[in-house]
C-alpha cells in the first residue's frame, strides 16, 4: 500500500490486542482498533483483509456495507453464497490460435513458519485448495475469459497437513466452450517450479515461475518446436493491485 503513491496506512485491527499493538509499532501505524466496527468508523477509505479464511467474507461484507473499498486475500469466501453476496456489493494478437489444452502447476514445499492454521485448522479454511488452487483458478479465469462449468478434483495428504486436511489437489476442469484444463497444487513438493502452459492450434506458451508472490519468471512462445523467449517486465504485483 505504501509503495503506491498517494496511499497511507492509518489503522490496524485484529483479534489479538497485544499482537496488533506490536505490529503497529513495528510498522509505524498510528492507530490500533479493538473491533472491525471501530476500524470502519476511523475515517479510512479502504481496507485490506488478511485474516484467516473463514473471516474474509464477513469482514469484506461489513466493509462494503460501510462504503469502503476492499482489497481481500483469497479465498474471497468459504461458500458460493458469500462470494455472490460480495460480488453483488461490490487477445490483442492471435499468436496461439484456438486453445486446445491448458495446464497450471503450483507446487511448493510450504515453509514451517507459514504452516500453522493453513495446515492444521480446518475451521479456519486450512488446506491447499483455499490457499493455492483459488490462485490458479482465478488466473485461468482471467486469461481464458470464461468460467469452468465442469470440475473433478482429487485431494491427497502427504504429511504436511494434519489428518483430514489436503496438502495436494489435482483438478480437471472444462469451460463452456469445451476447453479442458489441468490444475495441480501442493504444499509438499520441494523441487518443482510454478508453471502455466497454453497450447493452441498455432503455438504454445510456456510460463515458468510466474505464479509466486515475488516478481520474476520466464515466458516462451513455441512454434513447431522452436522456442522464443518473450520479454516481460518483472514487477511487484501488489502495488499494481492497489493502484487498480
Amino acid at each position: 500500500i505504501r509503495a503506491t503513491p498517494g496511499n497511507e496506512v492509518v489503522a490496524v485491527q485484529g483479534g489479538n490486542a497485544a499482537r496488533v499493538s506490536e505490529y503497529a509499532r513495528a510498522n509505524d501505524i498510528p492507530l490500533t482498533c479493538a473491533s472491525l466496527e471501530g476500524l470502519l468508523s476511523a475515517g479510512v477509505d479502504a481496507v485490506y483483509i488478511s485474516n484467516t479464511n473463514e473471516k474474509h467474507a464477513p469482514c469484506a461484507i461489513a466493509a462494503l456495507n460501510a462504503g469502503k473499498h476492499v482489497l481481500g486475500e483469497k479465498p474471497m469466501a468459504m461458500t458460493e453464497q458469500d462470494a455472490q453476496e460480495m460480488v453483488s456489493l461490490a487477445k490483442d494478437k492471435d499468436l496461439v490460435g484456438d486453445l486446445v489444452a491448458v495446464r497450471a502447476m503450483f507446487g511448493v514445499l510450504l515453509p514451517e513458519d507459514n504452516r500453522g492454521w493453513r495446515t492444521d485448522n480446518a475451521s479456519a479454511g486450512a488446506g491447499v485448495f483455499f490457499d493455492l488452487t483459488v490462485h490458479d483458478a482465478d488466473t485461468l479465469h482471467f486469461i481464458l475469459g470464461e468460467k469452468f462449468v465442469r470440475v473433478a478434483a482429487f485431494t491427497s495428504n502427504n504429511g504436511i497437513s494434519a489428518e483430514g486436511i489436503e496438502d495436494g489437489v489435482a483438478t480437471i476442469a472444462q469451460t463452456a466452450s469445451g476447453l479442458t484444463v489441468q490444475i495441480t497444487e501442493s504444499f509438499a513438493i520441494e523441487h518443482a517450479r510454478t508453471t502455466l502452459e497454453l497450447h493452441g492450434t498455432k503455438a504454445s506458451v510456456f510460463a515458468d515461475d510466474v505464479l509466486l508472490q515475488r516478481p520474476g519468471g520466464r515466458l516462451e512462445l513455441s512454434v513447431q518446436g522452436n522456442r522464443q523467449e518473450i520479454p516481460i517486465e518483472h514487477e511487484n504485483a501488489y502495488p499494481r493491485a492497489i493502484a487498480a
